[in-house]
């Protein structure tokens, strides 16, 4: 994603850290393109510097999602995040998700794991928006695409 797409997920981000706070939840951020960097945000005042380090690198480049639900994967399974909600912020232009993914998604599905995507593009992949919950679809104005 770049431009206006980037700006959109960023506030989007700080938003959900802000709701996180708000209702005494952790928040595990992993950002994604060809590769991923994370960020766990326990106490917002307190670890709100990082966040802001965190949301000005650049988050353009080829997508690969596989990682980052890879890490995601992992975190639900071993650090006390069972029941954790994964919000997936994307243009969802990427390839399909592959059925072995797919079947760890519905397991974790499976033990109270939601999934919700926010989608800011025009041509998403729909194999990721068939596993979530919720989506929600911004639109983007032709200009700031």
């Amino acid at each position: 994603m770049r431009e206006e797409r980037e700006r959109l997920a960023k506030s989007a981000v700080l938003a959900i850290a802000r709701l996180t706070e708000a209702t005494s939840r952790k928040c595990y951020v992993i950002n994604f393109s060809e590769d991923i960097q994370t960020l766990l945000i326990r106490d917002l005042k307190n670890d709100f510097p990082m966040l802001v380090d965190f949301l000005q690198r650049r988050f353009y480049g080829g997508t690969d999602a596989r990682p980052a639900f890879a890490e995601a994967l992992m975190m639900l399974r071993t650090h006390g995040w069972q029941r954790a909600d994964v919000v997936m912020i994307s243009d969802f232009e990427m390839p399909p998700v592959g059925d072995e993914l797919m079947k760890q998604i519905m397991g974790v599905k499976h033990r109270d794991t939601s999934f919700y995507a926010l989608v800011f593009g025009s041509r998403p992949e729909m194999d990721y928006l068939s596993i979530c919950d919720r989506t929600w679809e911004m639109e983007i104005p032709l200009s700031a695409r």
